[in-house]
């Protein structure tokens, strides 16, 4: 499938104080709804500018359902809120039951995610974490009925590394795979994977396989980009033609992570030979600017050197 190439229009009043992407009144009603969704039952709750904290201390995000009400009327906000907390509060009953370590494996998929994911003193919690590039690394998630949980170092310990990572990778390549959809430019073009399912952008950590399901050969490399869990942008450098490409991918990465749910990185990398390096970064205007260096620049020297 085909779609245009389409730009974002700025929306009114999106650039609020609270770190969610709202405006400050929207980001208050959203809080609000959250606290009367909230079971009494559960105790109460404290509220910061984009999460809530309940008396046992666990943390909540605000990002994922504020980008989801941004999306939708203010009269469908209320419902939605409440059916979050519901799914939420039911979740945490879930985890309550401590599975048995083959129940756990089978649990388990790896996840990209942002490099900070998680307030400093919870990032402690997670040193089993791999680094992937300069701000992304990889976790492993716990599959349950209805959500999905981090794997705490605790947990991590019942396994030798080989088994977990293992048994994250497969329960990854178990996870629906989603729709590629071709984006064209004035440029050229690139490809986008889109799913449903939250381990979509997380297909990066196995890109060889990605590549092979394809039937796709990159010796020169791929340029790639996580907007947000759901997206994963690509295109294989084959030509001259492909420098333009590397710029819309750039913007597009951009654009959806400002919009996305989940979101993950606006920066893009390059992709060879199973290893992956940013190859973008924030310049003097706030803006993001594209670094042609190190095994990149080698990439763009041969795609030159075609023409």
């Amino acid at each position: 499938m085909k779609m245009p190439w389409r730009k974002k229009t700025q929306r009114e009043g999106e650039s609020g104080t609270s770190g969610l992407p709202l405006s400050d009144d929207e980001a208050e009603v959203l809080r609000n709804l959250f606290i009367a969704a909230w079971p009494s039952s559960r105790g109460p709750l404290a509220v910061f500018a984009d999460y809530v904290r309940d008396e046992r201390g666990a943390e909540f995000g605000l990002y994922n359902i504020a980008a989801r009400l941004r999306q939708l009327p203010r009269e469908d906000w209320d419902a939605t809120v409440r059916h979050h907390v519901g799914t939420m509060v039911a979740s945490l009953t879930q985890m309550t039951d401590v599975p048995g370590d083959d129940q756990l494996l089978s649990m388990m998929r790896s996840r990209l995610m942002p490099a900070e994911f998680a307030p400093p003193e919870a990032l402690r919690n997670y040193s089993y974490a791999r680094r992937v590039a300069d701000d992304l690394v990889e976790v492993i998630m716990l599959d349950y009925p209805d959500t999905y949980a981090s794997l705490t170092d605790e947990q991590a310990q019942r396994f030798s590394p080989d088994s977990m990572w293992g048994a994250a990778r497969a329960g990854l390549s178990r996870e629906p795979w989603g729709e590629i959809q071709t984006v064209e430019t004035p440029g050229g073009s690139f490809s986008v994977l889109m799913g449903d399912s939250p381990f979509t952008a997380s297909r990066v950590l196995d890109l060889d396989e990605f590549m092979e399901r394809l039937g796709e050969l990159a010796p020169l490399g791929v340029v790639i980009g996580v907007p947000h869990r759901h997206q994963l942008v690509f295109h294989v450098l084959k030509n001259v033609a492909s420098i333009g490409s590397v710029n819309d991918v750039l913007r597009f990465t951009n654009l959806g992570f400002s919009d996305g749910i989940g979101p993950i990185s606006p920066h893009i990398y390059f992709w060879k030979d199973g290893a992956l390096d940013r190859i973008s970064s924030v310049n003097t205007e706030g803006g993001l600017a594209i670094n042609v260096s190190g095994r990149f620049s080698e990439a763009v020297e041969a795609l030159t050197d075609q023409a």
